[in-house]
């Protein structure tokens, strides 16, 4: 048996990485770090829910 949370797998996802021993979070493919710097809420929000920019609707219908 494992003390702690070591070798526990809360939940599997397709949505993000984690990776704690580097420090390392990657949501559908971005750095968080480059996420957070370069994309509104909005569009964030949009990638979160829909995986992909081919067809990012625009700022009206995104705040609707």
């Amino acid at each position: 048996m494992d003390s702690g949370l070591e070798n526990v797998v809360a939940a599997e996802t397709v949505l993000s990485d984690v990776d704690g021993q580097n420090g390392r979070l990657v949501i559908r493919g971005w750095p968080v770090q480059l996420l957070a710097a370069s994309m509104a809420y909005e569009d964030a929000a949009h990638l979160l829910w829909q995986g992909f920019f081919d067809d990012l609707p625009d700022a009206q219908a995104l705040g609707a």
